[in-house]
């Protein structure tokens, strides 16, 4: 009796298969650009939509959960050969400890938001800032929220390409 039951309920679901059709495999949405189809091709030279990747970037580095020490985090996305600038205010309770640590966490996440958009650059690492910096300089000025912008930054530092270091206030 089990093999007849087996065969009727492999019957109906060959029928309902054969009498439906399936959007997945064949969409009706036409071709073409506003088709919905993924684009899997790969572009080169591609653009980066600063302002998109300044929203991400402080979607995650201003997050009060991860990183209640921040106050403000300021960067500029050269195009060329120019330096890069990254300013960075935190909250003047934070413990010295932690500066140094997070000054590098948000050099990865600018990295890492750059790379979401553009995947030529590789994610950051753990003793790697990420492939934004292969060929940039960077300017990396922290400042405790009391200080700035008119006092002295507790880090001032000046990252050669494609270097990784460790900030000490």
């Amino acid at each position: 009796m089990k093999g007849k039951q087996y065969f009727a309920i492999a019957g109906c679901a060959l029928m309902l298969c054969a009498c439906t059709q399936s959007n997945i495999v064949a969409p009706q949405v036409g071709k073409g650009e506003d088709s919905g189809d993924p684009d899997f091709n790969v572009y080169f030279n591609y653009i980066l939509d600063e302002e998109q990747l300044r929203a991400d970037v402080e979607d995650v580095a201003l997050d009060p959960a991860d990183y209640p020490m921040t106050v403000s985090l300021d960067f500029t996305m050269p195009e060329d050969e120019t330096p890069m600038d990254v300013t960075l205010v935190i909250r003047d309770e934070t413990d010295v400890d932690e500066i140094g640590w997070y000054a590098g966490e948000c050099l990865k996440v600018i990295n890492d938001q750059v790379a979401a958009q553009d995947y030529q650059y590789a994610e950051s690492g753990e003793r790697y800032f990420g492939g934004l910096y292969q060929d940039k300089v960077v300017y990396l000025k922290v400042y405790f929220e009391s200080d700035y912008p008119d006092g002295e930054p507790i880090i001032d530092a000046e990252i050669p390409e494609d270097t990784y270091m460790r900030f000490e206030p």
